[in-house]
């Protein structure tokens, strides 16, 4: 299975190979990754952003804003690497649906309707 990961270069295109009964398993761990990482950010992207000067002087004022750019700058590059993730998800699952596999999630949801 090949993976366009989008990015601009060509050491960012991945291919990766997977059997079938396995693609649910991946894609669960892919997203798990995903979540872990977007609660990371939600918990922690004002302390990366919002960065009180250690003092009142103007060069204080300018390093927190430095700083405050700076974190800005790892929350895109992570908020990118999260677009990544969703988007090997997503072909992991179209793959999935190809081969036939259901996830668990929707498997207990039709035996529910059928009991």
């Amino acid at each position: 299975m090949y993976v366009d990961t989008g990015g601009e270069s060509p050491a960012s295109a991945q291919s990766i190979t997977v059997t079938p009964g396995e693609l649910l398993g991946l894609k669960r761990a892919f997203e798990d990754q995903r979540d872990q990482i977007r609660g990371w950010l939600r918990r922690n992207s004002r302390a990366l952003t919002v960065v009180p000067p250690p003092g009142n002087d103007a060069c204080s004022r300018d390093t927190a804003d430095l700083f405050a750019v700076n974190g800005q700058s790892a929350i895109d590059a992570a908020n990118a690497f999260l677009d990544q993730l969703r988007g090997v998800a997503e072909k992991l699952g179209e793959n999935a649906r190809r081969y036939g596999l259901v996830e668990e999630d929707q498997v207990s949801e039709f035996s529910w309707r059928q009991g």
